[in-house]
């Protein structure tokens, strides 16, 4: 399984060298750094972009941004923008994402990119639904569900190489699933949220600490390490 790591500003040169990559589309249109870094990654070989309207930081973009910079960086997939009746409360949500998608598809029929599709529920028959909708493109398992995303992918007729979880619950969750083969890649900042323990800092702005303070030193020196543990513990076929 394939790290795409969502890293904070002042460790994005760390993720350089991985294929995977989780572009926040908020992050694109708020730092300069954070588009020039992906504006240059996008010109170069061997990266596999995958853009999202970073609803999952609670700062979704508007559905035409997120294709404009999907365009501009020339990305492989787009997630489709849904509504997860866990994060929103809304227990219509998963009815809701498939109209949601059918207009988002109509809309953008003529991209060259893969689509990722969200599946969720309050039960089996409403992510029955939406994995039908979503049986010819990559479908996307949120770490926070009604239905454990466990359960949805071994419900799941999509191949593992057209799946993707979105988010990581905890290290041990993604070790276990990773033995299993289950999906093709997974999204997380897990190594860089770790990495800020006992921090005074997340370093997500560059204002947060000096540049060459010793605190900076120390977190990126620890997400470095937690990230290539984590990468070499899910890559199983390395």
């Amino acid at each position: 399984m394939y790290l795409a790591p969502i890293p904070t500003l002042s460790c994005l040169d760390l993720i350089r060298d991985f294929k995977y990559h989780l572009i926040e589309s908020y992050w694109l249109v708020t730092y300069q750094k954070y588009r020039e870094f992906y504006e240059e990654l996008s010109k170069e070989d061997g990266h596999y972009l995958i853009i999202d309207n970073s609803e999952g930081i609670g700062h979704r973009v508007e559905d035409h941004v997120m294709m404009e910079w999907a365009d501009r960086l020339c990305v492989q997939e787009a997630v489709i923008p849904d509504i997860n009746p866990v994060k929103s409360g809304d227990l219509d949500g998963a009815l809701k994402s498939l109209e949601l998608a059918k207009h988002f598809k109509d809309e953008n029929q003529n991209s060259k990119y893969t689509f990722m599709g969200v599946i969720h529920g309050r039960n089996l028959e409403e992510a029955a639904r939406l994995l039908r909708y979503f049986k010819d493109d990559v479908c996307g398992f949120p770490n926070k569900s009604f239905i454990p995303r466990e359960i949805l992918m071994q419900y799941c007729n999509v191949p593992p190489e057209r799946r993707h979880m979105l988010g990581a619950s905890s290290v041990t969750e993604l070790l276990r699933l990773s033995t299993r083969r289950i999906a093709r890649s997974v999204d997380t900042n897990m190594p860089f949220r770790g990495a800020a323990s006992n921090c005074h800092f997340m370093a997500y702005t560059d204002d947060r600490a000096p540049k060459f303070s010793p605190e900076m030193k120390i977190y990126r020196e620890r997400a470095s390490v937690f990230l290539m543990y984590l990468e070499k513990a899910l890559r199983h076929d390395k």
